[in-house]
């Protein structure tokens, strides 16, 4: 099955459950050159030895690291101590189920916002793919309490959380990490009510800096003065590797200089991947997550170097 990209029609059959519709058997999902192995290995090693203040882990995440740092050690070993820190501070679990669970949970708080998690398997590319809705997402609640909780962080442990599983689940193999993660972000309507760049900040100072993953592109949808100005803010504490991805001003079904017709309304994600509604694509959406992160999960568990 082909991810539902910007430039197609969703499907909205549900998964079968007996058969994955992202399955990693290819050999060539999973496959490393002799350089990236030799990388992983001497990042394993330092990580492991017994002064490196870092906990072990799999097989799998030495290669993700290395496969995102291209080898630079000392930066893979910052930022392996700074995700455990992370990991240790909101006591995070990789069991698929917490992060459908959280995933749940940030969709209630924030319905309509996330619109998307995926491969794309359009002519065997293999990025990931996160599609959102600006407009629909309120900063505010992040800071709301929860009647349900007693922790008074819990609604921004969900929000922060969310983001660390969503990449956790859109990177389910070697290949997938490499090809990096495309960001479809539609900002129509949007205003300074969906903007808290406090928010931004922190959830890149505590997570994002350290998290190992390849942003292939950003395209930013419908944009309006207040998205030009967010995403001049953002740039100013990304990484430039990140901010030079940003593609703004994209039309949806328009790419490679093709020019809209001025006499036609602008389209948005929401009208692409909100089908036949918007419970049934949430449904679709969360049965999507889950097998991608089952699917992520064994690959951890069966990978040795």
């Amino acid at each position: 099955m082909e991810e539902r990209s910007a430039e197609s029609e969703p499907d909205q059959e549900e998964a079968d459950d007996d058969e994955s519709m992202y399955s990693s058997d290819d050999d060539d999902y999973q496959f490393l050159t002799e350089q990236e192995h030799a990388w992983a290995v001497e990042i394993k090693a330092a990580a492991e030895a017994p002064d490196s203040g870092i906990l072990p882990m799999s097989d799998f995440s030495y290669v993700q690291y290395a496969l995102v740092t291209k080898g630079r050690l000392e930066e893979a070993l910052a930022r392996i101590k700074g995700v455990q820190q992370f990991q240790s501070h909101y006591q995070v679990s990789d069991d698929p189920s917490r992060g459908i669970s959280v995933i749940e949970q940030f969709m209630a708080l924030q319905p309509r916002a996330l619109l998307n998690l995926d491969i794309c398997l359009e002519q065997d590319r293999g990025e990931g793919v996160i599609a959102f809705d600006a407009s629909q997402y309120n900063p505010s609640l992040a800071e709301t309490l929860s009647p349900e909780h007693a922790d008074p962080e819990h609604n921004w442990k969900i929000h922060i959380l969310f983001w660390y599983y969503a990449v956790r689940a859109v990177q389910i193999d070697f290949r997938a990490i490499r090809q990096g993660i495309v960001l479809l972000v539609d900002t129509a309507g949007m205003d300074w009510s969906n903007v808290d760049m406090s928010h931004e900040q922190r959830c890149f100072v505590e997570l994002r800096k350290h998290y190992p993953w390849i942003a292939k592109e950003t395209r930013v949808y419908n944009c309006s003065f207040v998205a030009c100005m967010w995403i001049s803010m953002l740039k100013a504490f990304i990484q430039s590797q990140h901010s030079q991805a940003i593609q703004m001003a994209c039309e949806i079904g328009h790419h490679g200089g093709q020019q809209r017709d001025p006499n036609l309304p602008r389209r948005k994600l929401s009208d692409l991947y909100l089908q036949p509604n918007a419970n049934r694509a949430a449904r679709y959406l969360l049965s999507s997550a889950r097998e991608l992160l089952n699917e992520r999960h064994e690959n951890e568990q069966s990978f040795r170097l």
